[in-house]
């Protein structure tokens, strides 16, 4: 049996509370404002944070499966996917000694959270601009609009990178 990778593990909690912290605007864009009121009227306490990072590791979870789809569908290949050949794979896969495997997977777990959090953003980015302007509240808007360009590029090009890394690794070993 594998054990617990914490990097694996931190990126999946990362994933989840991503989605949960996008779930206020969700629920208030959704017009669920009672639902939002009474989650964020919880006493704080060491079980109520046990529940909220195994909800958002569980959530993390669903929030992957979601991204390796749409990496699959279109997302990897806009990141510049190229694939490797299933000669270069084999040979990878033939050859590969466990520390290696090890530093792949932990690459994966990055490009994943990157991922995940690329995917989110593109979301609910737009939805938290729309709430604040819907509001009157134009100035924070207009912040909310600077900083998502920020973030959403540096999560493209993060991805990129880890991405073209996770690759190299099986090109490297696999020839």
């Amino acid at each position: 049996m594998k054990g617990i990778s914490i990097p694996e593990v931190f990126c999946e909690i990362i994933s989840g509370l991503a989605v949960m912290l996008a779930a206020p605007v969700l629920l208030r864009v959704l017009g669920f404002q009672g639902v939002l009121e009474r989650i964020c009227s919880a006493e704080p306490t060491a079980l109520t944070a046990a529940v909220v990072v195994v909800t958002a590791y569980l959530v993390g979870l669903l929030m992957d499966a979601i991204g390796m789809c749409l990496g699959e569908w279109f997302l990897d290949g806009l990141l510049g996917d190229e694939g490797l050949s299933q000669e270069v794979q084999a040979k990878f896969w033939r050859g590969v000694t466990p520390h290696v495997l090890q530093y792949r997977d932990t690459q994966w777990a990055y490009y994943s959270a990157y991922r995940n959090l690329l995917i989110l953003g593109l979301i609910v980015g737009p939805l938290w601009i729309v709430s604040f302007a819907v509001d009157g509240r134009i100035r924070e808007a207009v912040a909310v609009l600077v900083v998502a360009v920020v973030l959403e590029y540096s999560f493209w090009r993060t991805s990129k990178a880890l991405l073209r890394i996770y690759n190299a690794i099986a090109a490297a070993f696999g020839t």
